[in-house]
């Protein structure tokens, strides 16, 4: 499989890019996992349909606005790790499967991993995610393409509780499985 590996210089370029691609993102919607993306409207996506291009809420906005603080976070609770925003759109363009991965962790034994940086209520987090015992399907879905496409040893999902009255960071870590 040929990779290909296009930095991430405008978010209008970036987004076309993921146009012509499944992203990891949403790979979850082939399975019938994903919360928020159903197969119909990736299919419907994929041949051009627009249902509001950029469209954003709060959600959204908090994810992207504390990406950055995910990070910092991670390399607080990590200092043997180095951590460093992506910045890179990673595709196969045979299989038409893309990922951008959030950040990079280098200095690891185990060599190159993924970081997927998540964030969430404490009561979503005690929802969905069983209070770090389970990462939702969707995302694991979304961090295995990641590792694939990025050929990483390792990858992890750091997600960022906030609320109120503070923040707290549950790293949760995952080998590459190659099998599955």
């Amino acid at each position: 499989m040929t990779i290909e590996r296009r930095i991430i210089a405008d978010r209008e370029q970036w987004l076309a890019w993921r146009r012509e691609d499944v992203t990891a993102s949403a790979i979850g919607a082939l399975f019938g996992v994903h919360p928020y993306l159903t197969k119909m409207r990736l299919y419907a996506e994929k041949r051009g349909v627009e249902f509001g291009a950029g469209e954003d809420n709060k959600l959204m906005r908090r994810g992207r606005w504390l990406e950055p603080a995910v990070g910092a976070a991670v390399s607080e609770l990590h200092p043997e790790w180095r951590i460093v925003p992506a910045g890179v759109y990673l595709r196969d363009p045979e299989l038409r499967l893309g990922a951008t991965p959030d950040f990079f962790i280098y200095e690891d034994p185990r060599g190159l991993g993924v970081l997927q940086a998540k964030t969430a209520s404490p009561s979503a987090f005690k929802r969905d995610w069983a209070e770090g015992a389970e990462v939702p399907i969707w995302i694991m879905l979304q961090l295995s393409v990641e590792m694939m496409l990025a050929d990483a040893a390792f990858g992890a999902v750091a997600v960022l509780l906030v609320d109120a009255y503070g923040m707290d960071c549950k790293i949760i870590e995952f080998p590459r499985d190659d099998a599955n």
